[in-house]
């Protein structure tokens, strides 16, 4: 512990760490009495509950801690009653007993009298009679050293109210005087004092036990009188190590399975609220400030905001309505208009709280179990006779007799279940929406949408010719701006794409001038909760702009006052911002943005902030910065700067909520632009240059037949898809949420710059300050206001160019390249390493140098090549992306060396896992397994020595990607199980990787699926990384991969491929100083790739804690790739990257070449370890003190402080490495296990065997190691379903993952998510138990995600599925009888009928096979996404027969009541389907769907 300490002092003291960034997921849930008594059934199911979601855990190395468990439940009276009596008192009277449950300080004595006698002095001051103080018992036996040795002492302090009070006004008592204590004993710097409940009506139990030993550790918990009408329970999985007992769960309102997005945006924004809180119902409002303690987890700031609002009189569902709102502004079609109405109303009180979520949460008057707007965390409930509600992460969390259950269900997207305390009454979703939406009519004639009175129309421009052009090079504006960026925003109305990566210097390396807005990387999602799909689940994101002001959240009445605006994008065109200014004549003010080249740009920074403070409180409601005002005496102020300082600034002064910051600027091109404007707190941004150069290039006839007003429509529009892409590569959906969050990371902007204007952002490395920006402006001023000022520069930011930005990759050092490894000269290699590393500097890494601190060796003593190639890597390029000539010749040269190269997401054939003849062998050593799962099957995972998770690429972290038509190849598609001449669509992670507990559910899959095979994770270096590298250790990964932002890509967005992600040297450090300080770093093998081009590059990787290196990039080049970035166009010159069977004939390519490349890259890493006297590169691993930071002599350069990269944790006994093929092990599959052993010996002789067994919710993946077994033993020998698994109860997660042909799984119950995930062939039947009375098509049976990227086999399932159902699906059968949102996304095969009810936005992307649904109320429309599928009634007859037949065989399996009916009458209920199928499938079928030509129709 004491070590612990020790290294995250020195971390955090280093700029290296910062605990904000500490990320958890868990497992979460709630029972509630339905008939409004109170019961011991419901304590007892809740701690029940807690124990059966243990794998949603993590585990402490000692095996006993954990990270966090606990429960919130009434407070027994009874109980108290004699614990009162123990302090020599009486209760007496009807004042109720109050409790608190409090952390005190261990070990020092007097710090737990000091809190204890705060404690009591604010109890007294608010007229409160204390019983006394009592010592929880507790069994410290059932902890483990780690968690024990962190233990506070728990008390309970005991008392009540001297007066009679109504029991509301009791609760806003007790909570004002918690916020009293804990503001107490933070001035007084108390560090572990905590008040985990202090409440006459609920009391919480929690620790940093594992979730079994909650009832152990507390035996009060196990006492008959303990009864309740709710029990709320949580079990955390941090991804921070190191225990905290304070951050378990429950808080004080709710539990919280998810994490918050827009956390920074919405602490800011709770801020601004704080200023203009009022209320009768508290006497000080100043007591309550600040809402948000500082310092609390994600979880913890939404309870506090949460908690604050109860106490304002609202009821908690109308809480999570306000915070967590449905997606509703796109879905008018399927939301009744009175939800929408108070939707729209809630939305403008307050910002939402987006992220994935699960809670459950109380007042103790209603208790609620609710989900996010996307659904991404589940949510199952059953109902009982016996009036109880179980809710929680998983269904069969209690055992039941299934007899006794009445309804099986689930919460989708945004929905909840609430339960009224008093009467047990339940109210399902739609219910307590009509319910809430009644009180709410009236606010919403206030809500103004200008949309329809600021309309585009009569566009003009502010300047053009000579004028136009100064400006545009004043801004920092190049013909390749112009050209690749601003040209395809109008032309084609989205982003610029290119492709293989970004060797050019991030900004502050730059010799040439860079924008403020190149020194911000995006930040992104991975790994701890998903990125979005902003094409193909729209509906969800909304870039609605709200304008006044932002009113009082404690009482509504005030909405009713004054108008308030609603915008429907924040981009404002000229003639737009025309209307806005004179539709709000007196309220606006215009703020100069500009300052006198002669003055300081400081100095009116500070103007600028003086001058809008003052409008504020002068009433201006909307300022508008302007840097129009630009002349040969004014430069323009950088409107990101400007913006900066007067949001922080008015947020200081606490009247931001009262004016809007629009923004009229000339800085504005690129999406990546607009994004750091509105995330640095701007309201609305007019892009008044870009519009003026859009002219300029309309009346050249660039742009076709658009007219003007069309040209800035379009390029609105790509604006608009930008941001929607950049939010939600982040997970946030709604703009509102993400303005003013300052969600990204600085890359070379100064700590004290980032302090004063961007507060909350972090800058690691520090660099360029205020000063030095202000000498770049006016340099470049300088140029401007010279004659003969003409041409703007040529740019060469996106490809090299003469005289433009640097590339690495210059045309002469790629031909030395070329030349050495064709000609196996190392002499020639060296040449083109030294012509590498002489470069102007490019990287953080060429600001390095080796400290040399030993004397030189022989390199004879250094260990051979042949121990230092098999840690190199070629990178993960997907057979797709490259040739199969080039994809293959890879491989085989990387088994040369026994390196690794890595399938990519495109399968593989498994013809190449047989050796050649020669002896080569081109099989991949390491297969991913990323969200496309494409020819993912039992047959690929088992060919391989490694299988990388890939969780987000360097090159466009968060997004998803896709494969046009034109590149499906036959040969393609049959490796991808899809249709030749079919796009395939590759999503963001956001299926079965989106949290950390999911992602350790993968990996459990993965390890079952092939014991044998490291299992890695790729992820992006980016802010906070670190933490997440210590969630993905703790969750059993063997290799975690950080990516640098700069690695290569098949095709992405500019800004993408620009401004996303940061260096590996940044994220490589911080993840080997986070693992280390978590003592993690020894259990997992550190690789890293994104432009590594030489030895030296492998050595200072090594020493900032890699242990294998990957060079995809490089290996392409010394293949023959010339970096013409053509890659997504199909038209690669030289064969590397192209389908197209012409120009794959030009592949040149050998694998000769490749073991020279990697070889000669060994061979400089020995001639620098003997020149650094150390004899093999393990020695070097970790050792950041062989490093030190040089000058450059450049200003700018030595504003860097790389020292945060370079500190050193102290590893204390462990290893500061892993040792090789280390695999961490994981809990046994022990129904797969003893039924291998029982039928092992039956199998040789091919006999049909039948297994019985009982299931719970923690036997997951059951199959899965069995489909292992039969591949291994029997590859594809055996007839389908010779084995037949009887199942009775509720199976875990991932029943029947990865299922070979051999087997078939009968389940009598229901299941979790993930069934049937990337299905190989073998056949899924669920059914309820026999003893279940409900009606199957309205009862969920089986979870979320079902039928992930199945390949083949077979699902029928008698019930509904929950999200997600067959998505990626490319080949799997499937019947069920309803499905939520999202059903069939990204579909490419297989067949599908759902006879039920579909969810919202059913068939987004699917681009092949075919799905019925049974529509007989004819609403399907209402729920399908339009975009790339039709559907119609079954019109012929093969495709009526081919539902028969499926029909038949469902009924058959599984005997449903529905499939009877309709088969009973099948010739007219035909007529109730309708029949799905994909657009690009209509001319590609062998059966066509219809005899008409409906293609021609739909184009």
């Amino acid at each position: 512990m004491n070590l612990y300490l020790k290294n995250k002092k020195f971390l955090q003291e280093n700029h290296s760490y910062d605990p904000s960034l500490e990320h958890d997921a868990c497992g979460v849930g709630l029972i509630a009495s339905l008939d409004g008594k109170k019961s011991r059934k419901v304590v007892e199911y809740g701690i029940e509950s807690l124990k059966a979601v243990w794998h949603r855990g993590a585990v402490d190395a000692d095996g006993k801690s954990g990270d966090g468990a606990g429960i919130c439940v009434e407070i027994p009276k009874d109980f108290f009653l004699e614990k009162i009596k123990d302090t020599g008192h009486n209760h007496t009277g009807e004042n109720e007993i109050c409790v608190g449950m409090i952390f005190l300080p261990k070990n020092e004595y007097s710090m737990q009298e000091k809190s204890k006698t705060i404690v009591e002095q604010i109890l007294l001051e608010n007229n409160f009679y204390i019983y006394g103080w009592r010592q929880v018992p507790v069994n410290p036996a059932v902890l483990g050293t780690t968690a024990d040795s962190n233990r506070p002492e728990i008390t309970q302090v005991i008392f009540k109210s001297n007066k009679t009070m109504e029991r509301n006004d009791l609760e806003r008592l007790l909570y004002v005087s918690r916020k009293k204590i804990l503001k107490i004993t933070r001035r007084e710097q108390i560090n572990d004092f905590y008040i985990c409940s202090l409440s006459s009506r609920s009391i919480i139990y929690k620790g940093m036990f594992l979730a079994e030993s909650l009832s152990d550790f507390y035996p009060d918990l196990n006492d008959k009188r303990f009864i309740s009408r709710f029990s709320i329970f949580h079990q955390r999985f941090s991804t921070n190590t190191f225990p905290s007992w304070k951050l378990a769960q429950p808080f004080r309102c709710l539990a919280h399975n998810g994490e918050i997005n827009t956390l920074k945006g919405n602490i800011n924004w709770m801020k601004i609220h704080e200023q203009d809180m009022s209320s009768n119902l508290f006497e000080k409002v100043e007591d309550l400030k600040p809402v948000i303690t500082p310092g609390n987890s994600d979880s913890a700031a939404l309870d506090n905001v949460f908690e604050l609002l109860v106490h304002s009189g609202k009821p908690v569902p109308l809480i999570k309505l306000m915070m967590m709102p449905d997606a509703w502004s796109k879905r008018s079609k399927i939301l009744p208009r009175s939800h929408q109405q108070l939707f729209d109303v809630l939305n403008s009180t307050i910002e939402p709280w987006d992220g994935p979520a699960a809670i459950c949460a109380t007042d103790s008057k209603w208790v609620i179990a609710a989900t996010d707007r996307n659904g991404l965390r589940p949510l199952r409930y059953s109902i009982t006779s016996d009036n109880i509600l179980c809710a929680g992460s998983e269904t069969g969390m209690v055992k039941i007799p299934e007899d006794k259950i009445t309804s099986k269900g689930r919460l989708g997207p945004g929905q909840l279940i609430a339960v009224n305390l008093k009467n047990g009454k339940i109210y399902r979703d739609k219910d307590i929406k009509d319910y809430l939406s009644k009180d709410y009519k009236k606010f919403h004639k206030q809500i103004v949408h200008l949309d329809k009175k600021v309309i585009t129309e009569k566009e003009f421009i502010n300047y053009h010719k000579e004028e136009l052009r100064r400006r545009q090079y004043l801004s920092g504006y190049s013909i390749e701006d112009l050209e690749l960026i601003l040209h395809p925003m109008v032309e084609n109305a989205k982003e610029a794409v290119g492709s293989m990566g970004d060797d050019t210097p991030v900004a502050v390396l730059s010799n040439h001038y860079r924008p403020i807005s190149h020194y911000f990387r995006q930040n992104f999602s991975q790994v701890t909760n998903p990125p979005i799909d902003s094409l193909r689940e729209n509906k969800v994101m909304s870039l609605k702009t709200r304008f006044g002001n932002l009113g009082n959240i404690l009482d509504f009445e005030n909405l009713t006052k004054e108008n308030i605006y609603v915008l429907d994008s924040p981009i404002l065109t000229n003639s737009q911002l025309k209307k806005f200014k004179n539709m709000f004549l007196n309220k606006v003010r215009v703020i100069d943005c500009t300052f006198d080249i002669k003055e300081n740009l400081k100095n009116r920074l500070e103007q600028i902030k003086e001058e809008s403070e003052v409008a504020v409180r002068e009433g201006a409601n909307h300022l508008i910065l302007s840097d129009q005002n630009i002349s040969a005496n004014r430069a323009n102020v950088p409107m990101i700067l400007a913006v900066g300082a007067i949001n922080s600034n008015l947020v200081r002064h606490c009247i931001r909520g009262y004016a809007s910051i629009n923004v009229q600027t000339s800085e504005a091109m690129d999406t990546h632009s607009f994004a750091v404007l509105i995330g640095v707190g701007a309201t609305t941004i007019n892009p008044y240059l870009a519009i003026d150069s859009i002219h300029q290039r309309h009346e050249k006839k660039l742009f076709g037949n658009h007219n003007f007003e069309s040209c800035v429509e379009r390029f609105k529009k790509s604006v608009n898809a930008g941001l929607l892409k950049i939010m939600s590569k982040m997970g946030i959906s709604v703009l509102s949420s993400y303005r003013g969050g300052c969600n990204f990371e600085a890359v070379g902007l100064s700590r004290g710059l980032v302090a004063d204007y961007f507060p909350g952002m972090i800058s690691r490395i520090s660099g360029i300050g205020i000063y030095g920006i202000e000498k770049k402006i006016k340099e470049i001023h300088s140029k401007a206001y010279q004659k003969n000022v003409i041409v703007l520069p040529i740019g060469g930011l996106y490809k090299y160019r003469k005289s433009g930005e640097d590339h690495q990759f210059q045309g002469n050092l790629i031909h030395l390249l070329q030349n050495s490894v064709g000609k196996k000269s190392y002499e020639m290699f060296k040449k083109y390493s030294d012509g590498m590393n002489n470069l102007t500097p490019t990287n953080l890494r060429d600001l390095l140098e080796f400290r040399k601190l030993r004397e030189p060796i022989n390199i004879n003593e250094v260990e051979p090549i042949e121990e230092i190639t098999p840690r190199f890597g070629s990178g993960s390029m997907s057979h797709g992306a490259l040739s199969a000539e080039a994809h293959e010749t890879l491989a085989i040269g990387m088994n040369r060396i026994k390196g690794s190269s890595c399938s990519g997401e495109g399968g593989e054939d498994e013809k190449r896992s047989t050796l050649l003849k020669n002896g080569d062998s081109a099989n991949s050593k390491v297969k991913q397994v990323a969200s496309a799962r494409f020819g993912v099957t039992v047959k690929y995972l088992n060919n391989c020595n490694e299988i990388e998770i890939k969780i987000a690429q360097g090159a466009k972290p968060g997004e998803g990607g896709q494969l046009p038509g034109f590149k499906v190849t036959k040969e393609i598609a049959k490796l991808r199980y899809s249709t030749p001449g079919v796009t395939l669509i590759s999503p963001p992670p956001h299926h079965d990787i989106y949290s950390i507990e999911d992602l350790a559910q993968l990996i459990y899959d993965l390890k079952q699926v092939n014991p044998k095979a490291r299992i890695g994770v790729k992820l992006v270096a980016a802010t906070g990384i670190g933490t997440i590298a210590a969630g993905v250790a703790k969750a059993k990964a063997d290799v975690i991969l950080i990516s640098g932002h700069s690695g290569g890509t098949g095709a992405s967005p500019q800004t993408s491929v620009k401004y996303a992600g940061v260096p590996w040297e940044m994220g490589l450090t911080e993840v080997n100083q986070i693992l280390t300080l978590n003592q993690l770093r020894h259990k997992v093998t550190l690789r890293t790739d994104g432009g590594i081009k030489t030895g030296r590059d492998v050595v200072i990787a090594a020493m900032m804690g890699a242990e294998e290196f990957g060079m995809g990039t490089s290996s392409l080049i010394a293949m023959g790739c010339i970096m013409v970035r053509q890659c997504h166009s199909n038209t690669c010159p030289v064969g590397v990257c192209s389908q197209d069977k012409k120009l794959r004939e030009k592949f040149t390519g050998t694998p000769e070449k490749v073991v020279n490349f990697f070889s000669f890259v060994a061979m400089e890493v020995r001639e620098i370890l003997a020149s650094l006297g150390f004899k093999s590169l393990k020695e070097v691993i970790g050792r950041t003190d062989l490093l030190h930071q040089v000058s450059r002599g450049s200003p700018n350069l030595d504003d860097l402080d790389l020292n945060p990269l370079l500190v050193q944790t102290n590893p204390g006994k462990n290893k500061m490495y892993s040792e090789r093929n280390f695999i961490n092990p994981v809990p046994d599959n022990s129904i797969d296990e003893k039924t291998w052993a029982d039928i092992k010996d039956h199998l040789k002789n091919k006999e049909k065997i039948s297994h019985n067994c009982n299931v719970k919710n923690t036997d997951r993946a059951v199959g899965t190691k069995l489909s292992h077994y039969l591949f291994k033993n029997f590859k594809d020998s055996l007839p389908n379903n010779i084995l037949n698994l009887n199942l009775t109860g509720s199976a875990g997660q991932s029943l029947g993952a990865f299922l070979s042909k051999s087997i078939k799984i009968n389940l009598s119950g229901d299941a979790n998510d993930y069934v049937g995930k990337g299905l190989s062939g073998g056949t899924i039947v669920v059914s309820p138990s026999k003893f279940n009375k409900f009606k199957t098509s309205e009862n969920t049976i089986i979870g979320n995600t079902v039928l992930y990227g199945a390949t083949s086999g077979k699902l029928f399932a008698a019930g509904k599925a929950g999200e997600r159902f067959a998505v990626r699906n490319s080949g799997g059968i499937s019947v069920v009888e309803g499905c939520d949102a999202n059903g069939c996304e990204y579909m490419t095969g297989g067949e599908v009928v759902i006879l039920g009810n579909v969810g919202d936005n059913f068939a987004a992307g699917m681009t092949g096979g075919i799905a019925f649904v049974y529509d007989p109320k004819n609403i399907f429309e209402n729920y399908v996404n339009p975009n790339s599928v039709i559907w119609q009634k079954p019109e012929t007859k093969y495709w009526k027969d081919r539902l028969k037949i499926l029909l038949e065989e469902y009924d058959f399996e599984t005997k449903s009541k529905i499939s009877e009916n309709i088969l009973k009458n099948f010739s007219k209920e035909v007529e109730n389907f309708k029949q799905v199928c994909p657009i690009e499938m209509l001319d590609k079928l062998k059966n066509p769907v219809s005899l008409k030509d409906i293609k021609k129709q739909v184009i």
